[in-house]
């Protein structure tokens, strides 16, 4: 297991964190995640930019992969899923939805009952 650890990259040991940290219309932010990840948050920025990422990268890909599974795998409404992904409003979901999906969520979730 410890070494499971060590080999995993940064990008999935935040990824792991920040689903349980999303909620109740407000996301976690870079401090937070470094300070449960025992880091600096400069180190946290630098180990990051030499993975060839950001913070902000994988929270909004955590954010568009998780609401893809909460539309797909349950019946929540997307007011609730907005609130399960800390975000401050439904509409602010929605936009972002759209902007990662091109579809609204609605067309989404309709898309992916039709495939099944």
């Amino acid at each position: 297991m410890d070494q499971l650890t060590r080999t995993r990259s940064l990008r999935e040991r935040i990824t792991r964190l920040l689903g349980p940290m999303l909620n109740g219309g407000r996301e976690p932010d870079l401090e937070e995640v470094a300070a449960r990840l025992k880091l600096p948050t400069w180190t946290l920025r630098r180990k990051l930019a030499e993975e060839g990422t950001q913070f902000r990268a994988i929270l909004n890909d955590t954010r568009r992969d998780l609401a893809m599974t909460y539309i797909r795998d349950t019946e929540l409404a997307f007011g609730e899923i907005a609130y399960l992904l800390g975000f401050a409003s439904a509409q602010a979901f929605q936009r972002a939805f759209r902007r990662w999906t091109n579809q609204t969520p609605g067309e989404f979730r309709r898309s992916q009952r039709h495939s099944a």
